[in-house]
């Protein structure tokens, strides 16, 4: 390997060093996956297999029995694909690329509604849909 190549899990091997000085079990905040598979919990360390896929775990939002990914609080870079949670409208899900100027885009990561996977927006509105229910 040569001095000027980083490892390709060496921003997110930074990451868990960080979590690793504040827990003694950082694994439980990682997932691992081969290519294109589900996200699996980590058991121990991670190995960092170059060709697996590894993610610290998203934040989740509990209420009552129901939880969802929590939605980003801060502005993306510009023209980042992001997912909005929109009730109330015939489409639920709106994908949208970033633009700081939007007052509308603004609007909705201030009030929570933005994600930055489909995945994560459809939990969320899956979410909402139960607690409106009273399903919580």
């Amino acid at each position: 390997m040569s001095d000027n190549k980083r490892h390709v899990h060496a921003e997110l091997m930074m990451e868990y060093a960080i979590d690793a000085s504040k827990t003694d079990k950082p694994w439980e905040l990682y997932e691992w996956r081969q290519k294109g598979d589900g996200w699996l919990k980590c058991g121990s360390n991670p190995k960092w297999i170059d060709f697996y896929e590894y993610r610290r775990k998203p934040e989740m939002i509990t209420v009552g029995k129901v939880s969802f990914p929590k939605p980003i609080s801060e502005a993306p870079a510009l023209d980042t694909l992001c997912y909005v949670v929109a009730i109330c409208t015939d489409t639920d899900i709106h994908s949208i690329f970033w633009h700081n100027s939007s007052l509308m885009f603004r609007s909705f990561l201030k009030q929570g509604l933005l994600h930055l996977t489909e995945d994560a927006a459809q939990q969320h509105l899956e979410a909402l849909i139960k607690i409106n229910k009273g399903e919580f």
